[in-house]
């Protein structure tokens, strides 16, 4: 080979070289188009984390990376101290969100978005509170109206379960509840109230234990769990009273958030019917907080008991948990 060819032969190389240098280097329309979005669900109770990978441009959820939540007592702390946020809740709050958001450390994530509900518009600092969190964990949480909840968690079905049609939406919180239609019809109301799970194991404490001071109502004896769901089934009649063409909508009733979630869990099903509660609710007659075990414990029997009196106003035998929450519903 005269040094000429081998000179041209080099060059070739080189030149293939730093093409495929550059083709590999330079990101395709595809991978600009795919994210990782973290969402947050700031509730009264509990707050959840939502993170998934995205390709914006078809606008489409590719997998969810990872789940989970934590227990922040906000509604409780609220109604122990003259409807505000104590400073000891607020550094407790903090410091949990921000071990959540410490999860996100192995995933690239530059979009982050939250929404928080009830408690918060109801606390006299509430924006205060939710002002710190974005500052010191940039979240970006909004302060959101029951109307925006109902329909994240109607969007949260639709981009996760694909359902789109013929289905009402239940979410019980920590602190409010919205029962909806998936498709709105707009000669039909939609219930939004703050009969939830907090307040519901509040009214158990006031009205069948008959001491608000109690931290947990349990144990409860078998007269005290007959006394709550007849306490439950009569506030939810009265809360339902003028919503019969809503409960009636639609034969498939759909169980979102993080109570229905825990729920299903203790009954190993995600098809609940009236028949299943009530069997499992008279198993939990003399079980103490410890006996649960977990975060949740003190509202083991008052979320049973609440989610069964609310099915018997409403005359439903059996709805379906989907495990989903505002967080999913904000991905898209």
């Amino acid at each position: 080979m005269t040094i000429q060819k081998l000179s041209i032969y080099l060059t070739c190389i080189l030149l293939s070289f730093n093409v495929g240098i550059n083709v590999w280097a330079k990101p395709t329309k595809t991978n600009r188009c795919i994210e990782n979005r973290a969402r947050f669900d700031i509730g009264s109770g509990q707050s959840k984390l939502v993170l998934a990978k995205v390709d914006r441009c078809k606008n489409i959820i590719l997998e969810i990376l990872l789940e989970d939540a934590v227990k922040i007592s906000i509604k409780e702390n609220v109604d122990l101290n003259s409807n505000k946020i104590s400073d000891e809740m607020m550094l407790e709050g903090l410091s949990k969100l921000k071990s959540l958001k410490d999860k996100l450390s192995s995933f690239s994530v530059k979009d982050y978005k939250g929404v928080a509900t009830e408690v918060y518009r109801r606390a006299l600092n509430g924006q205060n509170y939710l002002d710190k969190i974005n500052r010191e964990l940039g979240l970006n949480v909004e302060l959101i109206d029951q109307s925006k909840e109902t329909i994240l968690g109607k969007k949260a079905v639709r981009d996760i379960a694909k359902i789109k049609n013929n289905a009402i939406v239940w979410d019980i919180g920590g602190g409010s509840m919205q029962i909806s239609q998936l498709t709105s019809d707009p000669t039909i109301s939609e219930y939004g109230g703050r009969l939830a799970s907090v307040s519901f194991k509040e009214k158990i404490l006031g009205e069948v234990k008959k001491n608000k001071s109690l931290k947990s109502p349990n144990p409860m004896t078998t007269a005290e769990i007959e006394a709550s769901i007849l306490l439950a089934k009569n506030l939810a009649t009265e809360e339902l009273k003028n919503y019969r063409p809503l409960l009636m909508s639609s034969p498939k009733i759909i169980g979102i958030g993080g109570l229905h979630k825990g729920l299903m869990n203790k009954v190993k099903t995600s098809y609940i019917t009236t028949d299943l509660l009530k069997g499992y609710i008279e198993k939990l007659a003399g079980l103490s907080d410890s006996d649960f075990g977990g975060d949740y414990a003190s509202s083991e029997i008052s979320n049973a008991v609440l989610v069964y009196g609310f099915m018997q106003a409403a005359n439903w035998q059996s709805y379906e948990v989907l495990v989903v929450n505002l967080a999913h519903g904000l991905i898209l």
